[in-house]
C-alpha cells in the first residue's frame, strides 16, 4: 500500500519501476493503475521471501499465474509502457500465454525480456503468435530457457513473414540448447528465403550462442550472408562445438 501511495504521488516524474518482491505479495493491477500512462521501464522479479531459509520450495519464487493475469490486464491499458522485463521468473508456458494475451492489445512495448525462465515450445509459440499478428516489439530475448525445434521454427516463421519482419531488429535464442541444428536452420532458412524473396527485413543481431546447433545451420547462415542486404550486422554463435570443420 505505501508503495502504491508513493507511485501515485511521484506519477508525473516516476518513469522506471523495479519492484522485488515475493510471490503473490503484489498487487499489480493497483500498483500499475496507480502509475498508468507515466511509466517507460518495468522489471519484476519474485524471489524467496528472506525468512524462508535454506529449503525453498519452487513455490516460493516466480510469477503466479495470477500475477501473470493481473500484469496481462494492465499491459491492455498500459500507453507508454516501451520496456517489460520479466527474467528470473519461473515463466512456464502458460504463464507465457497469459501474459502475450496482454500484450497483443499492446502497441508500445519495444523492449521485452523474458530469459532465464522454463519457458519451452508452446510459449515460444504464443510469442510468436503475438509477433505474427501485431507487435511494435523491436528486442525480443529469450535466452535461457528450454525452447525446442517447433518453437524455434515458429519463431522463425514470425520473424521472416509476421508484423515482426518490420520492427524486430534483436533476437537471442542464447543457451536454449534443445533448438539443436533443425531449429537453427530453420531460422536462417526463413530469413534467407525472405532476403531472397526481395522483403526488406529489420533484424540487425541474432543470437544462437549454445543451442546445440550444427553444420546445416551453419549453411543456413552462409546462404543468409550471401543474401544479406547490409540490414543484418551482428550473428553470434559462440559455444556450438556440433558446428565443425564442415560447417
Amino acid at each position: 500500500d505505501a508503495l502504491r501511495r508513493l507511485v501515485a504521488f511521484s506519477r508525473r516524474w516516476c518513469r522506471r519501476l523495479r519492484v522485488v518482491a515475493a510471490p503473490g505479495s503484489v498487487d499489480l493491477a493497483s500498483l500499475l493503475d496507480a502509475c498508468a500512462n507515466s511509466l517507460v521501464a518495468l522489471s519484476l522479479e519474485y524471489r524467496p521471501r528472506s525468512d524462508v531459509g535454506m529449503a525453498v520450495e519452487k513455490t516460493q519464487y516466480g510469477m503466479l499465474l495470477g500475477d501473470c493475469r493481473a500484469l496481462a490486464k494492465a499491459l491492455e491499458r498500459a500507453e507508454t509502457l516501451a520496456a517489460l522485463t520479466l527474467a528470473s521468473n519461473r515463466l512456464n508456458d502458460d504463464k507465457t500465454r497469459m501474459l502475450a494475451s496482454g500484450l497483443a492489445r499492446n502497441l508500445s512495448v519495444t523492449r521485452l525480456d523474458l530469459s532465464r525462465n522454463d519457458i519451452a515450445c508452446a510459449g515460444a509459440e504464443a510469442v510468436a503468435a503475438l509477433l505474427t499478428k501485431r507487435s511494435a516489439l523491436s528486442f525480443l530475448e529469450l535466452g535461457d530457457n528450454d525452447i525446442g525445434a517447433r518453437g524455434a521454427a515458429a519463431l522463425a516463421r514470425a520473424v521472416a513473414r509476421g508484423a515482426a519482419s518490420r520492427a524486430l531488429q534483436h533476437l537471442s535464442l542464447r543457451r536454449n540448447r534443445r533448438v539443436g541444428d533443425e531449429g537453427g536452420a530453420a531460422i536462417a532458412d526463413a530469413l534467407a528465403d525472405a532476403s531472397a524473396r526481395g522483403e526488406k527485413l529489420t533484424l540487425r543481431t541474432l543470437d544462437l550462442s549454445a543451442c546445440g546447433v550444427g553444420a546445416r545451420t551453419a549453411a543456413a547462415l552462409a546462404r543468409l550472408l550471401e543474401r544479406n542486404d547490409a540490414t543484418l550486422v551482428a550473428i553470434k554463435c559462440a559455444s556450438n562445438a556440433k558446428i565443425g570443420e564442415e560447417g
